[in-house]
């Protein structure tokens, strides 16, 4: 008996790419898209110590921290051949408890993509198309919170489907400052607040654990 199998072709630059069952190839370059437990540890560590487009959130570290928790799940994907990899990307699945679950599913690239000093906008929407198309089913929409400036790619997201939605965060560099200094920088009635709290018995410290963190921004949302 002569079996058949349907292959879809995707032309990007110059590099073609077939999609064969689970896998993905770029037949001219030999770059590939690799996912989860076939993505090359090695490799990754790699692309995080050359790029500007690094953070804690695109490690090995916080992608195993984030599949611990039984209510989380994260998937990764890089773009690369056996060598190098010139893109990587962490998502990270998240919903509400309950009814409203069904509704709230979504997928959030806390950082931004991981990128190459050499990679070409062809990799980066392949990188983006096929990501966008492993999760469509499984979420409602997909987000990247962006730690660094991309305006050079955003015809890139642009053209793979993304929208562009400007949001402006404020950085504040923190090292090197005692208590008393950070206070300074407060308003007189926030210090007079914070001081009031601490003279009242509150404790503060550095968060342990991701659920901490979630209950420190709950307070945020109700002040």
């Amino acid at each position: 008996m002569i079996q058949i199998k349907l292959i879809l072709a995707k032309r990007y630059g110059n590099g073609l790419i077939l999609n064969y069952g689970s896998e993905s190839l770029l037949i001219d370059n030999l770059i590939r898209m690799h996912i989860n437990n076939k993505i090359d540890r090695n490799l990754w560590n790699d692309l995080l110590n050359q790029s500007e487009f690094a953070s804690p959130f695109q490690t090995p570290e916080f992608f195993d921290f984030f599949n611990q928790n039984v209510n989380m799940q994260a998937k990764v994907f890089a773009v690369g051949n056996n060598v190098v990899y010139d893109a990587l990307c962490v998502l990270t699945f998240q919903k509400e408890k309950g009814l409203k679950g069904f509704f709230s599913r979504r997928a959030i690239i806390y950082g931004g993509p991981v990128l190459s000093e050499n990679i070409k906008q062809e990799e980066l929407e392949y990188l983006l198309i096929e990501m966008s198309n492993y999760v469509k089913r499984k979420v409602i929409y997909v987000e990247t919170r962006n730690f660094f400036d991309y305006s050079q790619y955003k015809d890139v997201f642009l053209k793979s489907g993304w929208h562009y939605i400007p949001y402006l965060n404020f950085q504040l560099n923190l090292v090197g400052l005692n208590k008393e200094t950070l206070l300074s920088k407060f308003k007189y009635n926030r210090r007079r607040e914070i001081k009031q709290s601490i003279s009242e018995g509150t404790t503060y410290g550095l968060c342990d654990n991701i659920d901490e963190l979630k209950h420190v921004y709950s307070i945020l949302r109700t002040l």
